[in-house]
């Protein structure tokens, strides 16, 4: 009897070993494509910093500066991006998706107006923030440009900050991955090079070819979203969460 009922137990073991491997497997098809993209954006982003360095100390540092103030703008299209994500997760497992679709296109328009909002604030503190950091007059108007510059670049980021969270939401991460490779070595670096260091604009050379991967790739992603491009993936998505069972509905029929 209790070597019978061990039996059944290892068996139980095996079969939630392997719904687990299994959930894994399907966790990383749609996480690890996400890493890929973050890691190629920060490779490419250290390439355009070694570029920064060659053009001088005084422009190096400028560029930290002024970067650091835009993460801080940055800050309220994230949330913004991170809730839209939750949401149209749940609205597609829940096969809802013309809601999903719905929902996303009003968060866009919501961080839109918040990251214009935010970016006119710093573009007009600008010179008081930098001084916190420098008393370099040169650094403070190089850094007050490239903060009236933000007011290009931040709206195009919060395309991408939104809409690709809402694609990866959807299953989509592999066309997100495809997609941030092409344009950020192909446009954002690539550009950086060509118009900052090859045509001698400096860092103002460098911001319009962060603007132009923003807006370029964020304009794309959105086109992806609207005509629906999306859809196979997240019913692809919603039928296997519904297909397969829970690892404590598993648990629960193997242990007791």
């Amino acid at each position: 009897m209790q070597r019978t009922e061990l039996f059944f137990k290892l068996v139980g073991f095996a079969l939630v070993r392997r719904e687990l491997l299994a959930q894994c497997g399907g966790l990383l098809s749609l996480g690890f494509p996400a890493v890929l993209e973050n890691i190629s954006w920060f490779a490419s982003f250290m390439v355009i910093t070694a570029l920064t360095a060659r053009m001088g100390e005084r422009m190096l540092a400028t560029q930290a500066y002024t970067m650091q103030i835009a993460q801080i703008e940055m800050l309220a299209c994230l949330s913004i991006g991170i809730g839209n994500e939750i949401i149209v997760g749940r609205l597609v497992g829940a096969g809802r998706f013309e809601e999903a679709r719905v929902r996303c296109l009003a968060h866009m328009r919501l961080g839109l107006i918040v990251t214009l909002g935010v970016a006119i604030v710093f573009a007009v503190c600008g010179p008081w923030a930098l001084r916190l950091f420098t008393a370099d007059p040169q650094i403070v108007s190089l850094g007050r440009t490239l903060l009236l510059l933000g007011l290009l670049l931040e709206p195009g980021r919060s395309f991408n900050l939104i809409i690709i969270n809402a694609l990866r939401a959807s299953g989509d991460s592999r066309f997100v991955l495809a997609a941030g490779l092409v344009s950020q070595w192909g446009i954002m670096l690539f550009g950086a090079w060509l118009l900052g260091t090859h045509f001698k604009l400096g860092l103002i050379g460098v911001w319009i070819a962060l603007i132009s991967d923003e807006w370029l790739r964020g304009l794309y992603m959105l086109q992806r979203w609207r005509r629906g491009r999306w859809l196979k993936h997240a019913k692809r998505v919603q039928a296997e969460a519904a297909a397969k069972p829970t690892l404590d509905g598993l648990q629960s029929r193997t242990f007791t």
